[in-house]
């Protein structure tokens, strides 16, 4: 499981410049924007019984794009939770009807999962209308660092007019 203190991590924060008043105010937007869409998420997935992990469970095996099913190591890592974690994540999906587990025919001790008929109509439905929230709050979400941006693409221009000058 990957932390802050991982070193690249630790020699980056060490490397970081100094951050203007306006770049503030954008991570400050950024992370409430966030919360906010997490928010709306956590309770409509509460209105259908699916869990926030649950729901990221179903999102990364639905997406995997490897050769063939993904497997739980692979589920774990994409989750970023310990792999005994997901191994409980799997058994109570599997239990709730939304994904199988089938072996790998190429190593009998790895489990692969894939989503039963119900799991890819409960995720299809739930999806949809996250993607449609995300599709709503498109520009919102484009516009967080904007101001940022704008502000330090007048300051290279007056900083390379002035060295020009």
């Amino acid at each position: 499981m990957q932390s802050i203190s991982d070193s690249a991590t630790a020699s980056s924060m060490a490397a970081a410049p100094g951050l203007s008043q306006q770049d503030y105010e954008a991570l400050a937007r950024f992370r409430h924007a966030i919360r906010q869409f997490l928010a709306f998420s956590d309770e409509m997935l509460a209105s259908v019984n699916l869990g926030p992990r649950r729901y990221q469970a179903l999102l990364a095996i639905k997406a995997h794009r490897g050769p063939g099913p993904i497997s739980v190591g692979e589920l774990a890592r994409l989750l970023i939770i310990r792999p005994n974690t997901a191994a409980e994540l799997v058994n109570r999906l599997e239990i709730a009807g939304l994904i199988e587990r089938a072996k790998d025919p190429h190593d009998r001790r790895r489990a692969l999962l894939v989503l039963t008929e119900d799991g890819e109509r409960r995720l299809s439905s739930v999806a949809s209308v996250h993607f449609n929230k995300l599709q709503e709050n498109r520009e919102s979400f484009i516009g967080l660092f904007q101001a940022s941006a704008n502000q330090e693409g007048a300051t290279f221009k007056t900083g390379l007019a002035l060295h020009r000058g």
